[in-house]
């Protein structure tokens, strides 16, 4: 079932991207030649720890799962950001799928033995950017946007004090305001560096999301990225928790039309 929906989220996710593409496309015909459109699939080897809820009246579970951890446990994952933009004015998209399964003993005898969690998340985000600085292939953007999160975690409970079996589904979703500014910085030769630095909250406690990369730029339309993103995500309601630090390198590309 979670291929089936992973093939479907993909196709919708190509189809979405093609109908901007192609007005970009369009346009580069026309007189007006600013519209410009990019995409780029990404891997982030992000490991996680933190505090999430578990069944009750068991206390919260906490886990540290480590890049390793994840490359071993993940049932399968989908990343990519999309920018649409005219002069100073951007459209962007992140997505980031990742469906996890693991063990965890994080919760002693005699209450279990073991937990066996498996979770999807889903983190989505879209956002305006305004260019501030725009000169001699380096700019400065400010950006203002939402993000929605989605966490289907399910939770299996060995034997112990309780019975061997217990098993409990959660289901939550949820929307923050992010904001904040992006750059990029050419070095020459092709090499130029870019980061993102976004924060903010609403429906969570608080939003941290920072990014550097180190960028190539092999032609006008392509260049690959290698670098670094730290996420951090604190929510909370009716027992349900989600306090998580995510972080690890990320390896990628971008083509633009």
């Amino acid at each position: 079932m979670k291929y089936l929906i992973t093939r479907v989220l993909m196709i919708l996710w190509i189809f979405a991207l093609s109908i901007p593409a192609a007005w970009a496309n369009k346009t580069e015909t026309s007189p007006d030649k600013g519209w410009s459109f990019s995409v780029a699939p990404y891997v982030w080897g992000a490991g996680i720890e933190g505090t999430i809820a578990t069944l009750p009246p068991l206390p919260a579970v906490d886990v540290d799962f480590s890049f390793k951890d994840i490359i071993k446990n993940t049932n399968i994952g989908f990343m990519g950001v999309a920018e649409l933009r005219k002069g100073r004015f951007g459209l962007i998209s992140d997505i980031v799928w990742l469906s996890l399964s693991a063990k965890s003993s994080a919760i002693p005898e005699p209450f279990t033995r073991n937990v066996k969690l498996d979770f999807d998340q889903v983190m989505a985000t879209l956002a305006g950017a305004y260019r501030l600085v725009d000169k001699d292939q380096s700019w400065l953007d400010l950006v203002l946007g939402v993000r929605g999160w989605y966490i289907d975690q399910t939770v299996n409970v060995g034997p112990g004090v309780l019975r061997s079996g217990n098993k409990a589904t959660t289901t939550e979703g949820w929307v923050d305001v992010i904001g904040g500014l992006r750059t990029r910085i050419e070095l020459g030769k092709g090499f130029y560096v870019s980061t993102s630095t976004l924060a903010g909250g609403g429906s969570s406690k608080n939003v941290l999301d920072l990014i550097g990369n180190i960028n190539y730029e092999f032609t006008n339309q392509f260049s690959a990225e290698a670098g670094y993103r730290y996420v951090k995500v604190n929510y909370e309601k009716s027992g349900f928790e989600w306090d998580v630090d995510m972080h690890g390198p990320i390896l990628g590309g971008r083509y633009e039309f």
